[in-house]
């Protein structure tokens, strides 16, 4: 029984994540510091959905740099929820520095510079194995216990 709860676990751990979902950013400039809500790391090729919340703002960008030294911006448009919101996909696997400047009536305003790391998504080739030797076992258990009953 606990080979088959272990094997069933496994499955679950190498069903993929919901295709599409992007990976989080939130900037939040609302208070008298900014906030950035953001993941330990992010996934290269993968699409970073951001969402800054500026309340005094009619534009925003968010501007960067990535590891090579290229610098990109990215203006994000206005949603009906009052936060601004874009994508994002980091390209290059290291830290990014990325900030938020924003125009605030006739002056532009820029945040610091926060880091992002980026890494490469790992191969599936470690999961397949792990799934293999689990799938393995539990046969090689079934198997044992068919022979125990015979005798």
């Amino acid at each position: 029984m606990f080979r088959l709860a272990a094997c069933a676990l496994l499955a679950l751990l190498l069903v993929p994540a919901a295709a599409g979902a992007a990976q989080p950013l939130t900037v939040d400039l609302s208070g008298t510091a900014p906030v950035v809500d953001k993941l330990d790391r992010y996934f290269t090729g993968e699409s970073v959905a951001l969402r800054v919340l500026a309340p005094q703002a009619t534009q925003v960008t968010i501007a960067g740099v990535a590891p090579d030294g290229t610098t990109l911006r990215v203006p994000l448009v206005l949603g009906t929820d009052g936060a601004f919101a874009g994508t994002l996909t980091l390209a290059t696997a290291g830290t990014w520095s990325l900030a938020a400047d924003t125009t605030v009536g006739a002056h532009d305003v820029n945040t610091e510079s926060f880091a992002l790391l980026a890494v490469a998504p790992q191969s599936p080739l470690a999961a397949s194995i792990m799934a293999g030797l689990a799938l393995a076992s539990v046969v090689g258990g079934i198997g044992l216990i068919a022979v125990a009953r015979r005798t």
